[in-house]
């Protein structure tokens, strides 16, 4: 999830932070205090989350981008980046409300962020083509591609996000010349935007999803783009499951999407591909930490990858990453041991 930035007009501000919400108990109904076991701050974020998981839940199926389901999922994430004390997070997460509709909010926000980046692949499409390939000669050739891509709204964000991951693995020594996406979706800017940052040293890039018609229009998006065609050359898009991708051996860096995994269980497909990969690669997670939690499942390297897990022995966490700006993602460095 990146960080949405419309407006929020079309929101129904009774759960936004005013006096009277803070006095809003989770049933709705207003009370001169708050629990003594829920500080007023949880108790805020509390009812606000419930009422925006009501929105979003009375909505669905019907996700498609909106003004009212834009400006929804922009109130969320707003929330979940903000600066909470460690009391009052564990008082949220720990929420018998919270805990029963994390689960189902995570899908309403993959499903709503899916088809957002559906809608803007297509429109992409849409439009007429380039008249002119550029060269990789041309100097100008990454402009053109980012121009292109600029049009989507939070395009920022993710180059924001993944220059942060890129710095981080070049500090640790990775070597940047075939990378591996897992969990790509219908619009893979994160790795279209690694080529543009590093398109000098990457000579390839797999991006691999489980659902084909995200891997469809995602190939038709790349041929779309005013690459260069050696570099256009260098994208493979395969319509896959994680568990069943053969080349992890092959790749330099293997980067896993937040939401890659948590069906079957986010160990056991870090533990298939760890087992894959060969020693000295690296392994990026995408994770989430603070309030971030109720959109991303987080990896916590000193509770599931300690040296008794099942991933003892093949993989060490070398670094971890925690934003506190508009980046929502936390990121997990891991070296294939061996």
């Amino acid at each position: 999830m990146v960080h949405h930035l419309l407006c929020e007009s079309e929101v129904d501000h009774d759960y936004a932070p005013t006096a009277s919400t803070k006095k809003r108990t989770i049933d709705g109904e207003p009370k001169a205090s708050d629990s003594s076991s829920t500080s007023q701050t949880a108790q805020t974020l509390i009812n606000e989350i419930k009422h925006i998981y009501q929105q979003l839940a009375k909505a669905s199926p019907s996700l498609h981008p909106s003004e009212h389901i834009n400006a929804l999922f922009t109130k969320l994430v707003q929330i979940c980046i903000l600066p909470v004390d460690d009391k009052a997070l564990q008082q949220v997460l720990n929420s018998p409300i919270i805990r029963h509709l994390q689960p189902h909010l995570r899908q309403l926000c993959s499903r709503g962020e899916y088809l957002m980046e559906s809608a803007w692949s297509h429109s992409y499409i849409a439009t007429p083509p380039p008249s002119v390939i550029p060269s990789i000669d041309d100097p100008t050739w990454t402009r053109q591609v980012s121009q292109q891509l600029t049009k989507f709204t939070y395009y920022s964000n993710y180059v924001d996000l993944t220059r942060l991951e890129c710095h981080a693995l070049l500090a640790v020594g990775a070597q940047l010349e075939r990378i591996a996406w897992i969990g790509s979706g219908p619009l893979p800017l994160s790795s279209m935007e690694m080529m543009l940052q590093h398109h000098t040293t990457i000579r390839r890039i797999d991006n691999i999803d489980i659902d084909a018609e995200a891997i469809s229009v995602s190939t038709r998006l790349n041929n779309h783009l005013p690459w260069p065609t050696s570099v256009r050359s260098r994208f493979h898009y395969h319509a896959t499951n994680a568990l069943t991708y053969p080349d992890y051996h092959q790749a330099d860096v293997i980067c896993l999407g937040a939401l890659v995994g948590e069906d079957d269980g986010k160990l056991e497909v870090i533990q298939h591909i760890a087992k894959g990969m060969r020693p000295g690669a690296w392994l990026l997670i995408r994770s989430a930490h603070g309030l971030r939690q109720l959109l991303y499942p987080a990896l916590v390297p000193s509770v599931h990858l300690h040296p008794c897990s099942k991933l003892a022995g093949l993989v060490e966490v070398v670094l971890e990453l925690h934003p506190h700006n508009d980046v929502v993602n936390s990121v997990l460095i891991a070296r294939r041991l061996g």
